[in-house]
C-alpha cells in the first residue's frame, strides 16, 4: 500500500469518526449541540429528555442496520449508544431533583451506632433486626468509623462472628455537613456508593446510605420536600 493510500484510508476514518460523533445523541459532541440548542426552547430537562430520546431513536436505527448488515461490532456501539442515552437524562433529572437541597433535607435523623468493641455477631444480629445497613461505629463518644453491610459480611466470612467490628470498619469515611448543597457533592458521594456520615464538627448527626438516597429522590419527583430542623 503506497503512502497516498495510506493516508486516503486515514483520512476516510477519522471522517466517519467526526461524522458519527456529531449524531444526535449522548454522549457525543452531536448530542450535546442539540441539548444546547434546545435549552433556547426548553427547560433543561425536558432538553435533556427530548435528546435522550432522539439517542434512543437513533440507536435502535443503527443497531437494525447492524444486524441486518451483520455488523455485530456496529450494533455493540449501538446497544452502548442506546443505554448511554438514558443514563444521561438520568443523570440531568437527578441534578434537577438536588437543586437547593441541604445535606440535612436527605439524612437518616433516626440510626444505630456501634461501640468500637462490638463483635460482628453482634452487628450481624443488628443487621437482621433493623431496616439500617450502615453502621456509625463510636469509640469514647467520638465517630471512628463506618461499618458497612458489605465490610460486616465479608468479615463475617473471612474471620468469623467474634471479630470485632473494628476490624471491618472503613476509617475513612465520607463526611458532610448539615447545611452543604448537595448537587456540589454529588461527585465525590457517588464516589462512596452514595454512603456518608453527616456530622457537625465532631458530632453525629445523621447518615446517608444507598437507600435512603434513591428513596429521597422518588419522593422528591414526588413533589414531596422534607421540612428541615
Amino acid at each position: 500500500m503506497g503512502n497516498n493510500e495510506l493516508v486516503g484510508e486515514i483520512a476516510a476514518a477519522n471522517l466517519l469518526i467526526g461524522t458519527f460523533n456529531l449524531l444526535p445523541a449522548f454522549p457525543l459532541d452531536g448530542g450535546r449541540i442539540l441539548n444546547s440548542l434546545l435549552s433556547f426552547h426548553y427547560a433543561e430537562l425536558e432538553a435533556a429528555r427530548w435528546v435522550s430520546v432522539t439517542g434512543r431513536v437513533f440507536a435502535i436505527g443503527i443497531g437494525a442496520l447492524a444486524i441486518w448488515q451483520e455488523q455485530w461490532l456496529l450494533a455493540a456501539v449501538a446497544l452502548f449508544l442506546f443505554f448511554t442515552a438514558r443514563r444521561e437524562y438520568f443523570a440531568v433529572k437527578t441534578n434537577s431533583l438536588l437543586k437547593g437541597v441541604r445535606v440535612s433535607e436527605i439524612m437518616l435523623r433516626n440510626f444505630v451506632t456501634l461501640q468500637h468493641g462490638v463483635s460482628i455477631r453482634e452487628a450481624a444480629e443488628l443487621l437482621l433486626d433493623s431496616a439500617q445497613q450502615d453502621f456509625p461505629v463510636v469509640h469514647g463518644g467520638l465517630v471512628v468509623g463506618l461499618l458497612t453491610r458489605d465490610n460486616l459480611l465479608n468479615e463475617l466470612a473471612s474471620e468469623g462472628p467474634e471479630a470485632y467490628v473494628s476490624g471491618a470498619m472503613d476509617r475513612n469515611f465520607m463526611r458532610l455537613e448539615p447545611g452543604a448543597i448537595l448537587e456540589n457533592q454529588i461527585t465525590n458521594l457517588s464516589g462512596n456508593e452514595y454512603r456518608a456520615l453527616v456530622m457537625q464538627e465532631d458530632q453525629l448527626l445523621g447518615i446517608i446510605t444507598h437507600d435512603n438516597f434513591s428513596e429521597f429522590l422518588v419522593l422528591r419527583n414526588l413533589g414531596l420536600r422534607r421540612r428541615t430542623a
